[in-house]
């Protein structure tokens, strides 16, 4: 599972959003790339994010607004009341106490190879190579059974890392199965594979205790969208 590291980057959020107007305001990590986000002058323009809060704030009746924060903010800005909602993410990537929507989806952690490399069968065998990783995330099961043995090659994004590794770059880089998967599709790279999927994801809501929408009612619209299937059909759109 990977979480995000703690950092020194000010939070560039605006109170305006919080308009009269009847809104939900989403955060949104601003180290994404697609298919998760899409930016265009720094504003959310495309991918999940994007579908998934505008699909739940019509259940709600609501409008759709987002504030892009650096992923080293995401806690303190959900806790001081930013936002209403921060989703696809799990608990222990999130410092803070928030109310946690029912789950979205299920993904993975992988563990990819350049074509060339020696084959990863346990996370020992990653133990003094130089590993793929996102700047500012941590990654607890690697470090867990490492410790010391753990060596970090940060990249910006998860598709950087996976470039990196087509390029011989790097032998190994850790990714998210639906990143992988949409990147990917339609042309697999025959100089990277797929080694092994060392950590379940189960991706949810967090919902700020300071949000003046009843959690109830944001839960009850997430549930919706998942038990009748639009979840399951905005994440086809990305594979």
């Amino acid at each position: 599972m990977i979480q995000l590291m703690a950092g020194a980057i000010a939070l560039p959020i605006s109170l305006s959003a919080r308009a009269d107007a009847p809104s939900i305001i989403f955060m949104v990590p601003a180290n994404e790339s697609m298919p998760l986000a899409g930016y265009e002058n720094g504003h959310l323009a495309a991918g999940l994010y994007k579908d998934l809060g505008e699909t739940i704030a019509g259940r709600l009746g609501l409008r759709a607004d987002y504030v892009v924060v650096p992923s080293a903010r995401l806690g303190e800005g959900m806790a001081a009341g930013h936002a209403d909602a921060l989703c696809y993410v799990q608990p222990a990537w999130l410092e803070g106490a928030f109310d946690w929507s029912v789950p979205l989806l299920d993904d993975a952690e992988l563990v990819i190879a350049e074509a060339g490399a020696p084959p990863v069968r346990r996370i020992t065998d990653l133990a003094d190579q130089r590993v793929g990783t996102v700047i500012r995330y941590h990654y607890p099961e690697l470090q867990n059974q490492l410790g010391s043995h753990f060596l970090r090659d940060d990249s910006q994004d998860m598709g950087m890392s996976i470039r990196r590794v087509a390029a011989g770059r790097l032998k190994y880089a850790v990714v998210e199965k639906l990143l992988y998967d949409y990147l990917t599709r339609g042309a697999p790279d025959s100089r990277v594979r797929v080694d092994m999927s060392y950590a379940p994801i189960t991706r949810m809501c967090a919902f700020s205790r300071r949000s003046g929408i009843p959690f109830q009612r944001f839960d009850a619209a997430v549930k919706a969208v998942v038990a009748d299937g639009t979840m399951e059909r905005i994440l086809e759109s990305y594979r």
